[in-house]
């Protein structure tokens, strides 16, 4: 397992609003990061790695616990 890949993987699923892709990725990358595994660089800053663990874990079950609006492709244009 590689965690950054996984990440990666799941950030891309999330800006194309892929719900199925989405959850797949965060419930792989939860299950890890349970298991013991390491977390990802989920942040620019050099955070320490229990501050990466809990952000990835805290972004993961958002992602498994969001609501069905939340994965919408609206048809307006950013302003």
């Amino acid at each position: 397992m590689d965690p950054e890949a996984t990440w990666h993987e799941l950030i891309e699923a999330i800006i194309a609003k892929d719900q199925t892709q989405s959850k797949h990725w965060a419930e792989i990358l939860a299950n890890w990061l349970r298991n013991g595994g390491f977390a990802p660089r989920v942040s620019l800053y050099d955070l320490p790695a229990d501050w990466q663990r809990n952000l990835c874990l805290r972004i993961c079950n958002s992602i498994l616990n969001a609501p069905e609006n939340c994965w919408r492709v609206s048809d307006e244009q950013p302003t």
